[in-house]
């Protein structure tokens, strides 16, 4: 997985920081540090990609937008 400002941008969380697992049911979990979270307000684009071990084959499984907003909450 990565997160980039926009297809083919500049990477804003490469995948080195984000981690993935999955059941046997199919449910993907992903996870990011809160530090590697700390980015910019705005929309962002990610992709997941998944490479069978089998041949090498890599496949998109998901990809699409997402949007980081301003905390509004003092601490």
């Amino acid at each position: 997985m990565e997160v980039r400002e926009y297809d083919n941008g500049p990477l804003v969380i490469s995948s080195s920081n984000i981690s993935i697992s999955g059941t046997d049911q199919g449910v993907l979990t992903i996870t990011i540090t809160s530090t590697n979270m700390e980015v910019d307000a705005g929309t962002y684009v990610y992709g997941v990609q998944a490479t069978l071990t089998a041949d090498g084959t890599v496949s998109t499984w998901l990809y699409g937008t997402f949007d980081v907003v301003q905390d509004i909450v003092e601490n």
